[in-house]
C-alpha cells in the first residue's frame, strides 16, 4: 500500500499487501476541551498483523495535546476572571512578576510549570490564600480545614456524590462520612 508516496510494508512479514484502517478517538488535558484524533493503523492481509505508523501518530497526538493545553490555559484564566479572582493579587501572593498572568492570558501558551501552577490554583483556589499568608502553617491548616468543612456541608444529606462519598446527619449534630 502507498501513503503519501511511501510504500507501507508489514513489519512482520514484509508484505506490501496492507490495508489502512482509521479510527477516531478523543484526547483531552485537565480543563481543556476534547480534541478529535484520527488514528491510522494498518493491517497486513497476508499475516493479519496490525501495526501503526508510530512517528506520524506521535506527532498528531503531540499537536492535539498542545491545542488542548492552550485551550485549558484559556479556560482556567477565564474561570478566574468570571469568578472575580484578581490577577494582580494572585501575582503578589505567588510572588510572580507583574502582569505575568495577563501575559499568559494574552499569549495562551505557557510552559509546563506555569500550566501545573494554573491547574493547582483552579483545582484548589484556596491555595492563593495560603500563599497570601506566606505559607504560615497555622493559617494554612485553618484555610484547608475551612475548605474541607465547606465540602462536607455541600455534600451533607446527599446520598452519594459522583466520587462515591456521601455525608448525612446521624441525628446528634454529627456528620457521618460514607464512602
Amino acid at each position: 500500500m502507498k501513503t503519501k508516496d511511501a510504500v507501507i510494508e508489514c513489519p512482520a512479514c514484509g508484505s506490501k499487501n496492507v490495508e489502512q484502517e482509521k479510527k477516531e478517538t478523543t484526547v483531552c488535558v485537565p480543563y481543556g476541551t476534547e480534541k478529535k484524533l484520527s488514528e491510522t493503523s494498518f493491517k497486513c492481509l497476508e499475516c493479519k498483523t496490525t501495526f501503526e505508523d508510530d512517528i506520524s501518530l506521535d506527532e498528531a497526538i503531540k499537536t492535539v495535546l498542545e491545542l488542548s493545553k492552550k485551550e485549558s490555559v484559556k479556560n482556567i484564566l477565564n474561570y478566574f476572571s468570571e469568578n472575580r479572582m484578581n490577577f494582580a493579587g494572585m501575582e503578589r501572593a505567588l510572588e510572580l512578576p507583574q502582569r505575568t498572568i495577563s501575559r499568559w492570558k494574552t499569549e495562551g501558551a505557557v510552559d509546563a510549570s506555569a500550566l501545573a501552577l494554573l491547574r493547582m490554583i483552579r483545582t484548589f483556589p484556596w491555595l492563593i490564600e495560603v500563599a497570601d499568608s506566606k505559607y504560615d502553617r497555622n493559617i494554612s491548616d485553618t484555610i484547608c480545614f475551612k475548605y474541607i468543612a465547606d465540602i462536607f456541608l455541600q455534600l451533607r444529606d446527599r446520598e452519594v456524590s459522583r466520587s462515591g462519598v456521601g455525608i448525612h446527619s446521624d441525628g446528634r449534630n454529627t456528620l457521618v462520612l460514607r464512602y
